[in-house]
């Protein structure tokens, strides 16, 4: 699927979003660490690798295609100016083990 990429708002000036990139082959058998990849305008979306994910991060607003090695797939990235206000999500940690169970909020 193609991705849309916002500017976050941030005190002191913003950044923008990123997302994981997944290469996957017969469904579900990831080779994402088996190819290498560009990007098509790396003043609008650029790679970064890890050793063991490989993110797409927005730079600048516009568009820019990401394409594996030897072009056997390739993801439309949008990167947009439009300001995303980040926004905190209360989650439940439940861990269960010998000893019982506990919850973390």
């Amino acid at each position: 699927a193609d991705a849309t990429l916002s500017a976050i708002g941030c005190a002191g000036g913003g950044s923008y979003q990123s997302t994981t990139l997944r290469l996957a082959a017969d469904g579900d058998l990831d080779v994402t660490r088996l190819s290498s990849y560009t990007s098509n305008d790396t003043s609008v979306a650029v790679l970064q690798d890890d050793g063991y994910t490989v993110r797409v991060l927005g730079v600048g607003p516009g568009s820019a295609t990401i394409s594996a090695y030897g072009n056997v797939a390739s993801v439309a990235v949008t990167v947009e100016d439009a300001v995303v206000t980040p926004e905190l999500v209360a989650r439940v940690v439940t861990s269960l083990d010998a000893a019982g169970a506990a919850q973390s909020f």
